[in-house]
C-alpha cells in the first residue's frame, strides 16, 4: 500500500452523479410509507379449519401417506420408538385382566395411524406379554388400524408392516367421525395418538357482542419470475383454483405450498357457524381460546362405540391450564402439516359433562407432551396401569437417562455410556432409534465393530421400512467390518427410502469413489448439495467432490 494512499471517500454530490441518483434526498418517512408487499390476495376470509392452507394440508396428506414422516418434514419419533407402544400394551393387558369376559373378541381401534410403526410394536409387546403370562388376550384381538388417507393405508400394505400379525390386523380408511361406520363394536379401547390436534379446530375470543373466531385470507407473491420455479400456473389460474371447489383442481396449487403466507383477523361468528359454543366459558376479552370442536365430536363418536369398561387413551399436545392457553393458541407448522394443540381443560370438562371419567397422571402438568385415559365408567386397575406407566416422574426419567447416556458419548466417558445404553436397551428393547444410536456409539466411539454390526442388525429387523439413518448406520457397521460391496447396498436401501436424504447422498458418493466409479459419486455429491438446504454436510461433501474429481482426472490420464 502506497504512502500517500488516502481512506477518502469520493464527496457524495459527484457518486451520486456517477450513481444516476438525484441530489435531493427522500425523507425516509415519506419512503417507508410508500413501501409494500408486491403480493395477490387469492380469496377472502374464512375461518382456520375452511381456508386454503388448512385444504392444502389436507389433500397432502391424503395423497402422500407416510411419506412426509419419512422424509422427515413431520416429527414422528416421540410415539414411534417403541416406549408408548410397550406402555399402551401394558393399559390394555390390566384392563383385559381387570374386565374383559372369558372368551369372544377384543376389538381395538388406532384413528390416525400414521407410519403403523406403533400399531406394529404394540402388537409385538401385547403378545410378548400375553404368553409371558399365559392369557389368550393376543389370540382373541382385533386391531382396527386407520387412517383418512387411503395412500396411507396402501403403504402399509406395500411395506408389510402387519405381516407378522396379519390375522390380528384389520387395516381401514377411515376419518375421525366415521368410526362407527367402518369398525364393529363394541371397542375395548382406542388410541389417539397425534391425532386429534389435527383435527379442524376453531381460535376464538370474546367480545360484548359475542363469540369471534380467527380467521384467514391467503395471499400469494406477484412475481411471476419465482412462481414459474414452481408451477406453469399464472396468477388468473392460481386465483381461480384456490376457489374451486373440487379437490381435484385444488391439488394443483400443492407445488406452491410453501409459497403461501396468510393473513388473520378476528370476525364475528354466525349463529349456526359452529356448534357447542353454548357449553363454552366466555374468556377474558384479550384471551384467546382454543376450542377444538371437531376432536370433542369425534370422542363423542367414540365414547358411543366404546365397551362399557373400555377405554380411550390420548396422547397430544396443547395446554393444561389456563394460564397457558393464550401463549399456546396458535397455528403450528410441520412441513406441510397444521396442527392447533388440544385445550386439555375445555376438553376434559366437556367429557365430564357428558358423564365420562378423565384420568392424568401424576405430575403431567409440567410436561410438553400430555396422555389421558377416558373411560365411560370407573376401571380401577386400568386406572392403576395408566398411572404406573405415564407417570411424569417415569418418562422424565427414561428420558434423562437417555439424555445422560449421549453426553457421557460426547465427554468420552465411555464405560459409563456402554453401561447407560444398556441399560436403556433391556428397558426397552423395541426402540429401534436407541439400538442405532447404540450401534454408532459402538463403531465410532468404541471401535467394536462387530458389536456395532449386531446392533445396527437389530435395529434395520425393527424399522426396515422408514428410516434412511438405520440403514446408514449399518452401512458404517459393515464398512468398519471391511464389507463395503454390502455397506454400499445397506446406502442404496437408505436411497430408496428417502432419495433426498443429504447425509445419504454423502456415503454413496464415498461408496461410489471407493468402488472406483467417481463419476457415479459425483452425481451423488450433486443430489447432496441440492438438497443440504442448512449447508449441515456442504464441506464434507465438497471434499469428495474433490476426490472424485481427481480420481477422474487420473482415470483420464492413464487412457490418455
Amino acid at each position: 500500500m502506497s504512502a500517500d494512499w488516502k481512506r477518502i471517500p469520493v464527496p457524495l454530490p459527484e457518486m451520486l452523479a456517477r450513481l444516476h441518483l438525484p441530489d435531493a434526498a427522500p425523507l425516509a418517512s415519506s419512503a417507508m410509507a410508500q413501501a409494500s408487499i408486491k403480493r395477490q390476495f387469492l380469496g377472502p376470509y374464512l375461518p382456520l379449519a375452511q381456508s386454503l392452507e388448512w385444504e392444502l394440508s389436507e389433500l397432502h396428506w391424503v395423497r402422500e401417506g407416510v411419506l412426509p414422516f419419512v422424509d422427515g418434514m413431520v416429527p414422528y419419533l416421540i410415539n414411534n420408538d417403541g416406549r408408548l407402544s410397550a406402555d399402551a400394551a401394558s393399559v390394555l393387558f390390566a384392563n383385559c385382566m381387570e374386565a374383559a369376559p372369558a372368551e369372544g373378541p377384543i376389538r381395538v381401534a388406532e384413528l390416525g395411524a400414521g407410519t403403523g410403526l406403533f400399531a406394529r410394536y404394540f402388537l409385538d409387546e401385547f403378545q410378548d406379554l400375553c404368553e409371558r403370562e399365559s392369557r389368550d388376550f393376543y389370540r382373541r384381538l382385533t386391531y382396527f388400524v386407520t387412517d383418512r388417507s387411503p395412500r396411507a393405508v396402501e403403504q402399509w400394505q406395500e411395506r408389510g408392516i402387519f405381516a407378522p400379525h396379519e390375522a390380528r390386523v384389520t387395516a381401514r380408511v377411515c376419518t375421525a367421525q366415521g368410526i362407527g361406520q367402518v369398525i364393529p363394536g363394541p371397542l375395548r379401547a382406542v388410541f389417539c395418538n397425534y391425532v386429534l390436534d389435527v383435527l379442524p379446530p376453531a381460535l376464538l375470543r370474546h367480545r360484548d357482542d359475542g363469540w369471534q373466531q380467527l380467521c384467514q385470507r391467503a395471499w400469494i407473491p406477484d412475481n411471476p419470475a419465482l412462481l414459474r420455479r414452481y408451477t406453469p400456473l399464472n396468477l388468473d389460474e392460481i386465483r381461480r383454483l384456490a376457489c374451486a371447489p373440487g379437490e381435484e383442481e385444488r391439488s394443483r396449487l400443492l407445488p406452491l405450498f410453501p409459497l403461501i403466507e396468510n393473513d388473520a383477523d378476528f370476525f364475528p361468528v354466525g349463529p349456526d357457524a359452529l356448534a357447542g359454543l353454548g357449553e363454552l366459558d366466555e374468556a377474558p376479552s384479550s384471551a384467546v381460546l382454543i376450542y377444538n370442536y371437531a376432536a370433542i365430536d369425534c370422542l363423542d363418536s367414540l365414547l358411543a362405540e366404546l365397551d362399557p369398561a373400555g377405554f380411550i387413551l390420548i396422547n397430544d399436545y396443547g395446554p393444561v391450564d389456563a394460564e397457558k392457553e393464550a401463549a399456546i393458541a396458535r397455528v403450528n407448522r410441520f412441513g406441510p402439516a397444521i396442527a392447533v394443540g388440544l385445550n386439555f381443560r375445555l376438553m376434559e370438562r366437556l367429557l365430564r359433562n357428558r358423564g365420562a371419567q378423565v384420568a392424568t397422571p401424576e405430575g403431567d402438568d409440567g410436561r410438553k407432551l400430555h396422555a389421558r385415559l377416558v373411560t365411560a365408567t370407573k376401571i380401577e386397575d386400568t386406572r392403576r396401569a395408566f398411572d404406573e406407566r405415564f407417570a411424569a416422574s417415569v418418562l422424565d426419567a427414561a428420558e434423562a437417562a437417555a439424555g445422560e447416556a449421549r453426553e457421557m458419548a460426547e465427554n468420552g466417558r465411555w464405560r459409563e455410556a456402554l453401561e447407560g445404553y444398556r441399560i436403556l436397551i433391556s428397558r426397552n428393547p423395541r426402540s429401534w432409534m436407541l439400538i442405532s444410536e447404540a450401534a454408532d456409539f459402538a463403531i465410532r466411539r468404541l471401535r467394536d465393530y462387530a458389536a456395532g454390526l449386531e446392533l445396527a442388525r437389530a435395529a434395520v429387523e425393527l424399522n426396515p421400512w422408514y428410516s434412511p439413518a438405520v440403514w446408514n448406520v449399518l452401512g458404517d457397521a459393515l464398512a468398519a467390518n471391511g464389507k463395503e460391496e454390502q455397506a454400499h447396498e445397506a446406502y442404496l436401501q437408505s436411497r430408496r427410502i428417502h432419495p433426498g436424504d443429504v447425509e445419504t447422498s454423502l456415503k454413496l458418493a464415498r461408496s461410489w469413489r471407493l468402488a472406483g466409479n467417481p463419476a457415479e459419486s459425483l452425481a451423488a455429491v450433486a443430489r447432496g448439495l441440492a438438497n443440504d438446504s442448512t449447508a449441515t454436510f456442504r464441506s464434507l461433501l465438497l471434499d469428495e467432490q474433490e476426490q472424485s474429481i481427481a480420481a477422474l482426472t487420473a482415470r483420464w490420464n492413464e487412457e490418455r
